[in-house]
This record gives C-alpha cells, sequence and structure tokens, in this order.
C-alpha cells in the first residue's frame, strides 16, 4: 500500500522543498507516517487547543504536539491562550497582560477577542502572563490539558518548542557554529526574548547581526539597542539559558527570572525535525510536517520558498539534512470532522457521502478547484467561487445533514478559520478540550479515503455556507 501511495504522490517540482500532501489520501498518509524511525512533530500554538488539532492525534498514532511556546500576547487569534474556551468558542474566563480578569469579555464569542489587547502589549510573550484560573496557573493549566488529552488519544508526550530544543542541544550548537562561521546566523535567529524592567518577556525583532572580530557576534534590535556582543559560544549559552527558563516555566509555573536570548524563525522552525530525524536515520529523506489552518498556506509565498532555501542549502553543506531532502506537510484541519457519539458518526457518514457523491458528479471542474485550493496562499477566494456554482439542492442537503450532526453531538461542525477574515463569524469552534476529556473520537471510513484536498475543501466549504451562524 505504502508504494502505492508513493507512486500515486506526485510532488511539486524539485525546486520545492516543501511539497504538498493534497493528492494523497488519508490512509495512505497514515500509513506512511506509521512506518517512520521517529513520530512526526504537530506544531501548534498553545492554549484552547482546538478540536481540528486533537482529532489529528486521535487520527494517527506515530505523531505528538509541539506547542509553540514562544507565541505573543493579543496576536494569536485561534488559540487565545490568555483566555479559556468553551464549547462553540464562548469565552468562559480572560485575562490581560498583567494576570488580571478581564469580566466583560466573559460570555461572548471568541471573535471578540479578536483586537481587544492594545497594540503597545501585543509584543509581549504569552507565557510571561501569570495568571490564575480555578486554582492553577492558566498557562500550566491549558499546557497540562493538551498534553493530557493527546497522552490519552495516543499515548504521544507533548514537547514545547523549548524543550525540543534543548534536548537537540549538542546537535543545534554544531548548527549555530556553522551557520555563525558562514556569516549566516539571521538564517536561523530573527527576534529576540528580553525581559522589562515589570518582568514581562519581551519580543524585540532583530535589525542586523554582525560579527565584529573573529568567533564573536553583535545582535542589535529594531529599537536600535545592541542587546548582545560576544563569542558565538557565549551566545549558544545565552540561548539554552533562555529555553532553560521557558521550559521549566511551561513544566512548574515558575516565574523567570531576567531574559536575554535569540529566538529562531519560521524556517528552522520548520526544519528542526528534519535536523533532528536525519541524525536518527541519515537514509531518510522525505520528511512529514503536519500543519492545520494556515502553515501549508505561506509556504506558497516567495518570500518563504527563498528564505527557506537559503536555510536549507547551508544545512546541507553542513550535513545537517540530507541533499535533496522533501518536506511534506499534512493539512490537518479537516481532522475536525470526527464524532464523540456513536449516534452521530451515522450523520456524519451521509455527510460526507453527500460530499463524495457532489465530487464524484463533477469530477472535472472539481479536479481544476483542487488544483486552485492546492496552490493557493489565499483559498478563500476558490471556496468562493466553488459555493456559488453548486446546485441549490446540494447546497440544502450538505446544510440539512450538517444539522443533523450538530444536533446529535457534543462537537460542533464546522471548525473554521481564515487567516486575514474580517468578517466577525467566520472564525468557528467546536467541542472545548476540556469537554474532549475521556470521550473517543470516531472517524468516518469516508473520510480516511477522501484526499487531504477533498476534505480540506470540504471542511472550507462547508464554514463558507455557516459563514454568518455564530459558534
Amino acid at each position: 500500500m505504502l508504494a502505492d501511495a508513493r507512486l500515486r504522490h506526485r510532488p511539486e517540482p524539485r525546486d520545492a522543498i516543501v511539497t504538498s500532501c493534497m493528492d494523497m489520501t488519508v490512509a495512505e498518509t497514515l500509513q506512511a507516517i506509521a512506518e517512520l524511525r521517529l513520530p512526526v512533530v504537530r506544531t501548534c500554538h498553545f492554549g484552547n487547543t482546538p478540536a481540528n488539532n486533537l482529532g489529528w492525534m486521535g487520527l494517527c498514532a506515530n505523531t505528538y504536539f509541539g506547542p509553540l511556546d514562544h507565541t505573543l500576547y493579543g496576536v494569536d487569534d485561534i488559540f487565545y491562550p490568555w483566555a479559556v474556551l468553551g464549547d462553540g468558542g464562548v469565552v468562559t474566563a480572560c485575562f490581560d497582560h498583567r494576570g488580571d480578569p478581564v469580566a466583560e469579555l466573559v460570555g461572548l464569542h471568541a471573535n471578540a477577542l479578536r483586537r481587544s489587547v492594545p497594540r503597545k502589549y501585543c509584543s509581549f510573550f504569552n507565557y510571561g502572563i501569570f495568571a490564575a484560573e480555578g486554582g492553577e496557573d492558566l498557562i500550566l493549566r491549558h499546557h497540562r490539558l493538551t498534553a493530557e488529552l493527546a497522552h490519552g488519544l495516543n499515548g504521544s508526550a507533548t514537547v514545547t518548542r523549548a524543550a525540543e530544543v534543548l534536548a537537540l542541544g549538542p546537535l543545534l550548537a554544531g548548527v549555530i557554529r556553522h551557520f555563525h562561521a558562514r556569516r549566516q546566523l539571521a538564517a536561523l535567529f530573527n527576534k529576540w526574548v528580553r525581559s522589562t524592567r515589570r518582568g514581562y518577556a519581551l519580543m524585540l525583532k532583530i535589525a542586523r547581526i554582525e560579527y565584529p572580530a573573529a568567533g564573536d557576534v553583535a545582535i542589535y534590535t529594531t529599537d536600535s539597542a545592541r542587546n548582545f556582543q560576544g563569542s558565538i559560544e557565549a551566545l549558544i549559552e545565552a540561548f539554552f539559558a533562555g529555553l532553560g527558563l521557558v521550559s521549566e516555566r511551561f513544566a512548574t509555573g515558575r516565574r523567570f527570572g531576567a531574559l536575554g536570548y535569540p529566538w529562531i524563525t519560521v524556517f528552522f522552525n520548520l526544519m528542526l525535525n528534519v535536523v533532528k530525524e536525519h541524525a536518527a536515520d541519515p537514509s531518510q529523506q522525505v520528511f512529514w510536517h503536519t500543519s492545520a489552518a494556515t502553515n501549508h498556506l505561506y509556504v506558497h509565498e516567495p518570500w518563504f520558498r527563498r528564505g527557506l532555501a537559503e536555510l536549507v542549502r547551508t544545512l546541507e553543506e553542513s550535513c545537517h539534512v540530507p541533499a535533496g531532502l522533501e518536506l511534506r506537510m499534512v493539512p490537518t484541519h479537516s481532522c475536525q470532522l470526527f464524532a464523540t457519539r456513536a449516534g452521530a458518526l451515522g450523520a456524519l457518514e451521509g455527510l460526507i457521502a453527500c460530499w463524495r457523491e457532489y465530487l464524484a458528479r463533477h469530477r472535472r471542474r472539481i479536479a481544476e478547484v483542487l488544483a486552485a485550493f492546492a496552490a493557493a496562499a489565499a483559498p478563500g477566494a476558490v471556496v468562493g467561487e466553488l459555493c456559488r456554482e453548486m446546485e441549490p439542492r446540494c447546497v440544502a442537503e450538505l446544510g440539512r445533514r450538517l444539522a443533523e450532526f450538530n444536533a446529535a453531538d457534543r462537537h460542533r461542525l464546522p471548525v473554521a478559520y481564515l487567516p486575514g477574515s474580517d468578517h466577525p463569524t467566520y472564525n468557528k469552534y467546536g467541542i472545548a478540550q476540556v469537554a474532549l476529556r475521556g470521550q473517543r473520537m470516531l472517524f468516518p471510513e469516508g473520510f480516511t479515503a477522501m484526499t487531504w484536498g477533498e476534505a480540506e475543501l470540504l471542511t472550507k466549504t462547508l464554514a463558507q455556507l455557516a459563514i454568518d451562524e455564530r459558534g
């Protein structure tokens, strides 16, 4: 089966280091990942982990969560780690950057949280918020709940990115030395983390990195400050020391001391596990990275392709990754298509069967749509055009089956997110993560038989059809 999957998967041109899994079936992908030596990371923000992310953990055994611990307060509009969300994205608790409750937002929909944070605080990291929720540190509560759910779903251990970096210390220290020798540290680091006088964790953009003498480095941020000058060994020490404080914060909730360290680029974050997996299995040539709402979209952007290609070339030179590697992105947003109650599973099977029948009736047109959808950096226009073309009877049937499922299950579909959308009710949420404790995820057979492109197009179509429904 795996051999067939590899033959049928048609990767993009070789200059595309990152390729799409849109034309692979869900079942083929699961089989391929099951045969890997190391589990595939599912990077995501931390906070109110949406049902689609947890759905991936219930679907795939050889995977684990790698929460992105360096997320900015007020910026993330999916996980909202400074709040607690209930079913359907209703705000049950919310806090400001000081950790004080914001009572006026409780009871509203999560969409009301967007742009609720003053811009001047949006450079603070979420991990620097110390708030108490239910007698527990808020950030620690989020992390613990997600880790417990992931372990219950597939037995995996959740590892924050800071903890992942620390575990790869000697390997990554060699990478940093190699990039320093080539004066390419900017390919690894583009942010500097510093604590403020009041103890908040502040993100500063790195403006330039200079190399004043052999073995030395100086780092300047956009506020014109020189945040570091010293040897590359001192920078490596500062990097790991800072991440040790962050990792400890997620493990125990303990307050950190003074901060001063660089943080990695989006490119290095994506390649971090490739470096790890190549060290464990030098024969591996094809790597996998699972994404949800946006990662597989911005990889089509020219700025991303250029930055990644520059990073990978230098990693290939140092033999930290294999030459000619392929990194396949698995778009797991459609993993929201599960039931938690046996009585609702049939309704979900019926919804997917209706969708697959529509795809079969319009095979030629759907092939064009899927090709455009897979290559789009902003898929909203593709989905909108498709929805305008759909026969009214098909739209009505999908709506009927969607309502039937939602009436039978505590989980609600669609879970929807469109990057950059200003629509007040487009973003939607399913069952709250706390409500998934002890629940089984029941996936329809029709789901794993679809390609990722077909499944992702379904979830986006449902979101478009239900765009004006709140919650």
